[in-house]
């Protein structure tokens, strides 16, 4: 569904989980009103297989987070889930963000220093270069959040493209008019419009 919150994973080195803890606190408003859905494994119960569970919610991601320090680049397992979200990038099932927490080797990394990073400055969050942490964070939220209003807005166009072409083809095939294939292709570019701006007033 096309107002579904955006499932939203984030990989993370143990070493920085009280910067994990800040980013959603940053991101709480989004989550709030139903805009995303974050998962870490954190988050997984008792009885659970830890491995299993991070391959399931990895699998539905619609973003995949990378908080990117010297451990994030160090630990095998981080490896791992790195690959596996790089693979959905690949297939066009989810936006991969790397998100610059410390200082570390990030742009030599051959398939990270691809992607856009966060903070747009490229400045760690924890360093000198902002007058504290929390100004930081709030960079790394605009910009998730802006990532997240144009994804919404290419899921309601996703919706609406199959039946744009499937009037397009009943209408070669004379099953209907093309007066009336003209008027609901109309129609259907005005509720797409209506959608896309319920997008961009949601906040």
């Amino acid at each position: 569904m096309t107002n579904s919150p955006l499932k939203t994973h984030i990989i993370y080195a143990r070493e920085d989980f009280d910067a994990l803890v800040q980013l959603k606190k940053s991101l709480k408003l989004l989550e709030n009103y139903g805009q995303i859905k974050i998962w870490y494994d954190g988050e997984i119960i008792i009885g659970q297989e830890p491995e299993k569970a991070i391959k399931l919610h990895l699998e539905s991601a619609d973003i995949i987070l990378l908080l990117l320090s010297k451990d994030f680049l160090f630990e095998d397992v981080v490896e791992k889930e790195l690959h596996e979200a790089l693979a959905r990038h690949e297939k066009g099932k989810s936006m991969v963000i790397p998100i610059i927490l410390r200082p570390c080797l990030w742009e030599l990394h051959p398939e990270i220093r691809k992607f856009k990073v966060l903070p747009e400055n490229k400045k760690p969050i924890f360093s000198k270069h902002w007058f504290d942490s929390d100004e930081a964070f709030y960079e790394v939220s605009m910009g998730i959040y802006k990532t997240v209003r144009a994804a919404r807005i290419k899921k309601i166009e996703e919706v609406i493209e199959p039946w744009t072409k499937a009037i397009n083809a009943l209408s070669m095939a004379s099953k209907i008019t093309q007066s009336d294939t003209n008027g609901v292709i109309l129609k259907m570019e005005s509720e797409l419009k209506k959608l896309k701006q319920e997008v961009e007033n949601e906040f």
